[in-house]
């Protein structure tokens, strides 16, 4: 009742295809039904009636405060959207994929002999003065060597 009252209010010519009666604004939905529930009042689900009619009360405050510029249901949402939050799927991280132009297979042999040379003349420093008389820059190559 609420919804439909609060919406009634706020676009009270809006009308409605129902099926055997046609075409009917929200104004008059409305109307009948606070109608039907206020003439209802005296049968066996009176409390059912008189909530309804507490429903489209609601529907009118709401409707009221939205038109001031305040939204009720800011809290409730905030509520919602985190809790619906908690059960969403986590975005998939996208990879960053950077292209570069590949090695020619004599590009790749030049840089491996290359790597080579410089591993044995470490090597050779590391066997004729022992660890401590390696640089840093060789220490360092010395342990990318012996990861591959």
């Amino acid at each position: 009742m609420a919804i439909v009252i609060a919406t009634a209010f706020r676009i009270p010519d809006f009308s409605v295809q129902l099926f055997l009666i046609g075409s009917v604004k929200l104004k008059y939905i409305a109307a009948a039904t606070i109608l039907i529930d206020l003439l209802s009042m005296t049968s066996a689900n009176s409390g059912g009636h008189f909530a309804h009619l507490g429903g489209a009360l609601l529907g009118y405050f709401f409707f009221l405060s939205y038109k001031r510029g305040r939204d009720l249901t800011k809290g409730f949402n905030k509520v919602m959207d985190a809790l619906v939050s908690l059960f969403k799927p986590k975005p998939k991280v996208r990879m960053k994929v950077k292209y570069h132009r590949s090695e020619t297979d004599q590009e790749y042999r030049n840089r491996k002999s290359n790597d080579n040379k410089k591993l044995d003349e470490v090597l050779d420093k590391l066997k004729k003065s022992g660890y401590e008389s390696l640089t840093t820059e060789e220490k360092k190559f010395l342990f990318d060597a012996s990861k591959k």
